[in-house]
């Protein structure tokens, strides 16, 4: 067990338990234990929180008590993103749009801050999905609910 501790962006967080999708020594995107290469010894895994960890720390913490379920959140960005663009947007197009933009800032000067993002944005991506096997999302829901108003 950890405690919680104050981020980069003076946020509190408590400890993750959610899996990670990123990719691990330990097995793959989904958490499965699968046969890896030998280490070749010339990468050096120090006690540095990895992007992934920071990202996952952000998203399950503060900023879902501040915007929400990204189930929720996601699909109302993707419907306001449809309705400037006048075309379907859908959650995971909003959610690699904005991985992409992180991407795009680390050409001219690399900053770590854009990886964690990324991170980040996977980790909501996967929490996401994994909720709609559960649930609609509320933007879904009240989207029926409008279009069975005229019926």
């Amino acid at each position: 067990m950890c405690d919680s501790e104050t981020t980069r962006h003076g946020e509190q967080t408590d400890c993750v338990t959610t899996p990670l999708p990123c990719a691990s020594p330990l097995g793959d995107d989904l958490g499965r234990n699968v046969d890896l290469p030998v280490p070749t010894g010339k990468v050096t895994i120090t006690a540095t929180e990895s992007p992934c960890t920071r990202g996952s720390r952000l998203v399950n913490g503060p900023r879902q008590k501040k915007y929400g379920h990204p189930l929720d959140n996601w699909d109302r960005i993707a419907l306001m993103w449809s309705i400037i663009l006048n075309h379907p947007v859908t959650r995971n197009e909003a959610i690699d749009m904005m991985i992409a933009l992180k991407l795009c800032r680390n050409v001219n000067v690399f900053d770590p801050d854009n990886r964690d993002d990324s991170a980040g944005y996977a980790e909501v991506g996967f929490i996401a999905d994994e909720e709609e096997k559960l649930r609609p999302s509320t933007i879904t829901v009240l989207l029926d609910r409008l279009a069975n108003q005229g019926t």
